[in-house]
């Protein structure tokens, strides 16, 4: 019996502190028009004040309250504290697009003290939703208007300009791959400078190109093929020039832009390429004398020019 009697104690005891809380607690919702046109926006302002001693929980919002009322935005709960009672404030945008009258219902706040909760309530507010009524005074039907196109922006061509390029580089890649595997060179050639001079290695190539006795054995294309190539190395160490990258014209335009030798000199490397193309492109065949006359061409310029100073390449400006 004594316990049953302080229990109903305690329980008392509670109500009557939630009570007596409940008295200094004021809570209200308001919406700021009770009537908007279907889509229009309207907003609910809830305020609640406190002790700041007890704890009251806002309720959780999400997308709607009532299924007929979407809210669209819930402002940060804003607190004030003053002698010792606590006032807060939060607003919600609210939006409805069923027409005709709808109920907001009660929203509930929870309250703790100690290990007791109890409930408050806002009250239930009315509000009507009105569609735009047709204009009876135009009786033309008109067309639907054809959707409106914007601009496309640079950002919006940006991703397939960079897929563009990327797929140019590509092919331009394998392009570069499937030439350096037919003629046997390496991907990426690293050019390392000889140990002698440039042109000790190109008289020992030449001699060795004369002992082999291609173009008197027929090989013609072969005979020019390799002494251009002597030249074009000859020209890469000596001049620091990308001959073994570049055509004959592409070689001859450098020397002329660039004075790298003398007109002489330049005159002997035009009739090396010149007789050297029209036998690898133009098929011709030269006479035994013209074959000769390539050797002691290239026997010549390498002669005259490793003893010249190498002046500066010249820039070509365009003023």
């Amino acid at each position: 019996m004594l316990t049953n009697l302080k229990f109903t104690l305690f329980v008392l005891f509670s109500i009557l502190s939630i009570s007596s809380f409940s008295q200094n607690i004021t809570l209200s919702a308001e919406i700021d028009t009770n009537a908007i046109l279907i889509g229009d926006h309207f907003n609910m302002k809830i305020t609640l004040s406190q002790p700041s001693n007890i704890k009251i929980d806002f309720p959780l919002f999400t997308d709607t309250i009532p299924s007929s009322v979407e809210i669209l935005s819930a402002s940060k709960i804003d607190t004030v504290v003053a002698n010792g009672i606590l006032n807060l404030k939060q607003n919600l945008v609210l939006t409805s697009f069923d027409s005709g009258p709808h109920e907001i219902f009660p929203l509930d706040f929870v309250i703790h003290i100690d290990t007791i909760t109890d409930t408050i309530r806002t009250r239930q507010m009315f509000y009507q939703v009105f569609t735009i009524p047709p204009d009876t005074a135009v009786q033309d039907i008109k067309d639907i208007k054809p959707p409106f196109e914007a601009p496309i922006s640079f950002r919006e061509y940006l991703p397939y300009i960079l897929v563009g390029l990327g797929i140019i580089f590509l092919i331009i890649a394998i392009w570069w791959f499937i030439k350096k595997r037919k003629k046997n060179e390496p991907i990426i050639r690293i050019i390392q400078k000889p140990k002698e001079p440039a042109h000790l290695i190109a008289f020992r190539e030449l001699d060795e190109l004369k002992d082999k006795k291609l173009w008197q054995q027929g090989k013609i294309k072969e005979y020019h093929t390799e002494l251009t190539e002597i030249i074009r190395k000859y020209i890469e160490f000596r001049f620091n020039v990308m001959a073994l990258e570049q055509t004959s014209d592409e070689i001859l335009s450098t020397f002329r832009n660039s004075n790298l030798c003398e007109a002489q000199n330049l005159q002997l490397l035009n009739q090396i390429f010149f007789l050297a193309d029209l036998v690898k492109f133009a098929k011709a065949n030269p006479l035994p004398d013209e074959h000769d006359s390539g050797m002691r061409n290239a026997y010549s310029f390498v002669t005259n020019t490793k003893a010249e100073l190498k002046p500066e390449i010249k820039q070509n400006t365009t003023e």
